[in-house]
């Protein structure tokens, strides 16, 4: 065979040929039991339009599966035994350990960037009130086209107004009394 046939070689291989490795019941138990448990964080990262992060919690069990199949197969491989189809059950809670700590740094990364979290939305509100002069309706207005508002869709403008509310009680912003427009302090 020469230099140009083996470039055309194409090795096929059929489904049934891979070999199906997955967790026990009581692994996937669990993968279940964590996801039970992570639900109302779910709902409270969508009420706060922290999308990117629900996103990845939302994925855990798809996360967990494939970083468990991946340690399974290396810890196998390199101790020079087969592989099992059956995943165990401590990589399995090791694998959900990791997403959750990867999902930790990649939340606050997000929200230092800015993206997302209450200090984003303290920060769009006083660049807003600080670069222009603005009313309540019009600042919320404005807040819902940007980050972090942006990301929780037809909730963007309510969650401005929240925002912008709360700044108000804490004594972050005023309402001036000559014009009505908003001042931070």
């Amino acid at each position: 065979m020469d230099e140009d046939d083996s470039e055309k070689l194409v090795i096929e291989t059929d489904i049934q040929d891979l070999e199906c490795l997955y967790p026990n019941n009581k692994g996937y138990e669990i993968i279940r039991r964590k996801l039970v448990e992570i639900e109302p964080v779910l709902g409270e990262l969508r009420n706060s339009g922290e999308m990117t992060y629900l996103g990845w919690l939302g994925k855990l069990e798809t996360h967990v599966l494939k970083i468990a199949l991946v340690l399974h197969v290396f810890d196998c491989l390199g101790n020079g035994c087969g592989v099992p189809q059956i995943i165990p059950n401590h990589l399995i809670k090791s694998s959900i350990e990791l997403v959750l700590e990867i999902g930790k740094h990649m939340r606050r990364v997000i929200q230092q960037s800015g993206e997302a979290g209450d200090s984003a939305e303290v920060d769009a509100v006083l660049d807003l009130v600080n670069a222009q002069r603005v009313n309540m309706t019009e600042a919320k207005r404005i807040l819902r086209r940007r980050a972090p508002f942006r990301s929780r869709g037809s909730d963007a403008y309510k969650a401005a107004g929240l925002r912008v509310d709360s700044m108000l009680r804490e004594g972050l912003l005023v309402v001036s009394t000559d014009d009505g427009t908003l001042k931070a302090i």
